[in-house]
């Protein structure tokens, strides 16, 4: 399953990773900071529409109740920038990760847990 990121509808920062699933046989869109918050479709730019159609409705609910809104996982975006200057298994083994895991988590836009990002920063010292 390879991911791709999609962003270009995107008002909220919140960028969309866009997996193909065999089981499903179909596209499926999700956003690191609503694990929950999923589109569907046949083709990969149906899903991120459905995607960004359930987020908008999430953040308005959000936003009336005056909730605070999560941080977009920026830290993939970060890495995929980085990437031509880095060695990803070096990265992985000095932040005491895996090195596939981190590979697959920069490629599908993440998502990062507080620890992985933690861990990440001290070896760049962002």
């Amino acid at each position: 399953m390879k991911g791709i990121t999609m962003d270009k509808h995107n008002k909220y920062e919140y960028a969309a990773t866009v997996s193909y699933s065999a089981e499903d046989e179909g596209y499926i869109a999700r956003f690191a900071a609503f694990e929950n918050c999923t589109g569907f479709g046949e083709k990969p730019e149906q899903a991120v529409h459905e995607a960004y159609e359930g987020l908008e409705g999430i953040l308005e609910v959000m936003q009336r109740k005056e909730m605070p809104l999560p941080d977009p996982d920026t830290m993939a975006q970060r890495l995929k920038q980085l990437k031509p200057l880095i060695k990803i298994t070096t990265l992985a083994k000095r932040a005491g990760l895996n090195p596939s895991t981190l590979a697959t988590k920069m490629e599908r836009g993440g998502p990062f847990s507080e620890d992985e990002r933690g861990r990440i920063e001290r070896v760049l010292c962002i």
